[in-house]
């Protein structure tokens, strides 16, 4: 005798209008089109690297200070030990957001895509903020900068004062493997002197 099972599913008691059933599934545009507009605004948004928390705790995230060093030794000779060296910095959570209003009869009768316009509006409001605070940030109440916490870079005392051998000496500060994947970040300023 053979033993058979049989399972059925009724598909159609599955609500995008019911959040726990099908609606957690259901795409949401507007949220989505904040975020695309963020990404737009901002190159910074492609750069960072985003750790999600389970509930906003901070973070220890190891930072590497150095590498081990090799040597050449003779034959039959011990290498000696060298160690990379490592620290840690904490990373805190934050929240950023705005709040923008339009009523029902608005977004229904508009001819125009009201929603769309209030996304990109929320997105660049948002991105604007992050992208300051991830540039100068101090860490106190917001994250560390990425200015804030640059360490090596090649200064000069004001735009007048940056030379092409101070971009060159910057370019050639890092390592040759990290090099193919860096950019310069400066602002619009910069580039027109």
């Amino acid at each position: 005798p053979a033993l058979v099972a049989v399972l059925d599913f009724d598909l159609r008691t599955a609500k995008s209008s019911t959040a726990t059933n099908a609606g957690n599934t259901y795409a949401n545009t507007f949220v989505a089109q904040v975020i695309e507009a963020m990404r737009v605004r901002s190159d910074f948004f492609s750069k960072a690297r985003i750790l999600t928390t389970g509930s906003g705790e901070t973070l220890e995230y190891p930072v590497k200070n150095g590498r081990p060093t090799a040597a050449q030794v003779a034959e039959n000779t011990a290498y000696g030990k060298s160690d990379g060296s490592w620290s840690k910095t904490n990373i805190g959570a934050y929240k950023y957001g705005v709040i923008v209003e339009a009523t029902q009869e608005i977004v229904d009768d508009s001819q125009l895509d009201i929603l769309g316009i209030l996304a990109q509006d929320a997105g660049e409001s948002v991105a604007d903020k992050v992208m300051a605070d991830l540039l100068t940030g101090d860490g106190t109440g917001k994250p560390y900068g990425w200015i804030t916490r640059a360490t090596g870079a090649v200064n000069a005392a004001n735009l007048a004062g940056v030379t092409t051998d101070n971009l060159i000496d910057l370019q050639h500060s890092i390592l040759r493997p990290y090099r193919r994947n860096a950019v310069f970040m400066t602002s619009d300023t910069a580039i027109q002197a």
